[in-house]
């Protein structure tokens, strides 16, 4: 008997049949509950192992099914990456001091690869500099004997002539293995083109390098791969035509890092174990040929500026927001680990659980979990992965602060584990525990953003929560003081690309809103005075959703309009350093107690006296 699915059958006919695959083609189906390898490689049928594990595992009705089903469809069919096709052709210096060793070389690959044979002598290799431009490409650096100047040389021949040993060529180059320095040849140069101690400095820009095994020794260490002659297999592995995949994208209008002052939050690049993520003059730039999608710089990212392409922040609001079956508990995995537990679990009934196949658990942030547990969900138990990890990644701090939250807003524990298969069986068997209410509800206004989202859905509640109180060690959260040596020139303002920083114009004012900090750290490095400190953690009162206001000035008045123009702290600052700077006579500096238009006026009016 055929496999049968749960299927979806097409746009206007929103209903639910279980088909074989013959029928899922015939029927015109859109979307079958099924896992990957299931469905035929040319079917343009979506497949979803989400609608396949809660039709078989979970205790749904029909109407809840189709519920589902639907919103995999949306899920499925908007969250789709960039791809396209790239080549690669490197172009490959190739180094040796032996000319016969070159020669060989490129007479093998000389047809397959872009060579450019460099020879050098032993001297000058232990002297190579090479390093990573810009653009990822390597620049090769070394010094080289250049004894005549070609620009300087009229090809007279007396430097021919004169040499006894027959050491100078046609071409302009001296054989040193024959020349004896008798420097014969610089004396009878009239042009003084020739100078036997002369040193250049040559480069090329490549992208690759190989060199022959035997002066890999007396080669300077790298922080990049350079290949021997005999050991080709990784280079040969980069060489070709690849499909990328832009399985993670950046979000600038979220981002908090300021690409002209080079400052502030840069946690995706600190996550990052393949060195793909960069910074050049717009910003944060990621580098999809180094990519593995591990999904750490998604989850490290607090406000939204790297984000899952193949499930996108607003999508995963959106999806949690359309889910009409209200469980209690979530099992997030990905498909693989998912698949083993469906496997593993015949005539198993999960009882008040929804499964969800998502394309990198791991990505998730506090952001995420708080729309899970916003939803209904007081248990979210993420499916560990089969495999070994780099270091800790940053998922396993995201869900130590949320459970901290969560406790002190709720009082419920163990919000979120990270649990394997056999545990996970366990927690979903255990059908007697009781849950709080949730106090909270989605996202109504339109989404903003991780921070402005996770702002939004706090805030209708968090006056009623009285037992808020305490701080929570986390990095993405900071409250924020000055002193008094600021001056309100406002550089701060510049670089808070999160709305916490707030300056009044009328009030002459700088006020925080603590729950929009990010602790980019901008502020503390563009200030001039220094002023400013930040206290790493988030501080719950209900103080959080107020805007604090740091410091008053008073206004300076124009002498002859009477208008506003300044503010006392930043005018005596900036009087202050050029009273000091002994550059500005008494009259120069009173024409600045004056408003631009007024400052203008005075200065013609000097100008027709």
């Amino acid at each position: 008997m055929p496999k049968r699915f749960l299927t979806l059958i097409h746009q206007d006919d929103t209903s639910l049949f279980p088909l074989s695959k013959k029928e899922i083609e015939e029927k015109e189906a859109i979307l079958s509950g099924a896992f990957s390898g299931e469905m035929d490689k040319n079917s343009s049928t979506l497949f979803s192992p989400t609608l396949r594990l809660n039709s078989e595992l979970g205790d749904f009705t029909d109407h809840e099914l189709l519920n589902i089903a639907l919103l995999e469809k949306e899920r499925l069919s908007t969250n789709i990456p960039r791809s396209y096709e790239k080549r690669f052709e490197p172009e490959i210096a190739l180094i040796s001091s032996s000319q016969e060793f070159i020669d060989d070389f490129i007479s093998i690959y000389g047809g397959i690869l872009d060579l450019v044979p460099i020879r050098l002598s032993l001297e000058q290799i232990k002297d190579l500099e090479i390093k990573r431009t810009s653009e990822k490409r390597l620049e090769v650096t070394f010094k080289e004997p250049f004894p005549i100047d070609p620009e300087l040389c009229d090809s007279c021949r007396r430097c021919s002539t004169r040499c006894p040993q027959d050491a100078i060529s046609p071409s302009l180059k001296i054989d040193f293995s024959r020349c004896d320095f008798c420097k014969g040849c610089s004396e009878v140069c009239e042009r003084g083109a020739i100078d036997l101690h002369r040193i250049r400095e040559k480069g090329f820009i490549l992208d690759e390098i190989i060199v022959q095994r035997d002066i890999r020794d007396i080669l300077p260490e790298f922080p990049f791969d350079i290949y021997m002659h005999d050991d080709l297999e990784g280079l040969f592995k980069k060489i070709g035509t690849f499909s990328i995949e832009e399985g993670i994208i950046h979000n600038v209008e979220y981002c908090s890092f300021d690409p002209r002052l080079k400052v502030g939050c840069k946690r995706c690049i600190s996550f990052c174990k393949n060195n793909a993520i960069k910074t050049d003059e717009r910003g944060i730039r990621i580098e999809y040929e180094s990519c593995i999608e591990c999904g750490n710089c998604v989850s490290a990212c607090p406000t939204g500026g790297m984000e899952l392409s193949r499930f996108r922040d607003e999508s995963f609001l959106r999806y949690f927001k359309g889910l009409k079956a209200r469980k209690k508990r979530i099992v997030i995995g990905h498909e693989k680990e998912l698949r083993d537990l469906w496997w593993k679990s015949l005539d198993l009934r999960f009882k008040d659980a929804f499964f969800l196949e998502h394309p990198n658990p791991f990505s998730l942030n506090h952001f995420h979990l708080l729309v899970l547990f916003a939803s209904g969900f007081k248990r979210i138990f993420i499916l560990k992965e089969d495999k070994k990890f780099e270091g800790e990644p940053p998922i396993f701090k995201e869900i130590s602060f949320f459970n901290e939250f969560i406790k002190k807003l709720t009082g419920d524990e163990r919000a979120v584990s990270v649990l394997n298969q056999k545990d996970l069986i366990k927690g979903l068997r255990e059908d007697d525990e009781k849950f709080n209410e949730s106090p909270f509800g989605l996202l109504s206004k339109p989404f903003e953003g991780r921070r402005s989202a996770f702002r939004e859905i706090l805030k209708p509640v968090f006056s009623k929560i009285q037992k808020a109180r305490g701080r929570i060690e986390t990095e993405v959260f900071s409250g924020l003081s000055i002193n008094d040596s600021c001056s309100l020139c406002l550089s701060c303002l510049n670089v808070c690309y999160q709305d916490a920083l707030r300056a009044s114009e009328k009030e002459l004012s700088l006020s925080f809103l603590e729950i929009n900090c990010t602790n980019c750290r901008a502020c503390l490095k563009i200030c001039p005075e220094k002023a400013i400190s930040l206290d790493e953690g988030l501080f719950l009162s209900r103080d959080i959703f107020r805007e604090k206001v740091l410091l008053r000035d008073e206004p300076i008045r124009c002498k002859r309009c009477g208008r506003v123009f300044s503010n006392k702290r930043s005018f005596e600052r900036a009087i202050g350093i050029l009273e000091k700077s002994g550059t500005y006579d008494q009259g120069m500096l009173s024409a600045l107690y004056l408003c631009e238009d007024c400052r203008v006026r005075s200065m013609f009016e000097e100008l027709l006296k």
